[in-house]
């Protein structure tokens, strides 16, 4: 009887930390998809000279394939999980 109560303990703690982990990987999509297009939209106000935005071409188109990584790599796993789970 104690041995079934520490592997649902056990069972549940382990869904608890998979939750929190799902939570982690979502915030890192939004916050990814959010800083592209904030950055996209601040490289368009008149903030900026054309010249300032040329020499962070560089920098900038880094930033952008860093962070689709991020968001394809979330949605990747969140499609594999789907897959495996059934």
């Amino acid at each position: 009887m104690d041995e079934d109560i520490l592997n649902m303990q056990e069972k549940l703690i382990k869904l608890e930390n998979e939750d929190r982990k799902a939570d982690q990987h979502r915030r890192m999509a939004w916050v990814s998809m959010i800083s592209l297009v904030g950055v996209m939209l601040f490289l368009f106000t008149p903030i900026l000279p054309i010249e300032r935005v040329t020499a962070l071409d560089n920098l900038v188109t880094m930033f952008f394939i860093s962070q689709a990584g991020v968001i394809a790599s979330f949605f990747g796993s969140s499609a594999y999980m789907m897959v495996n789970k059934t």
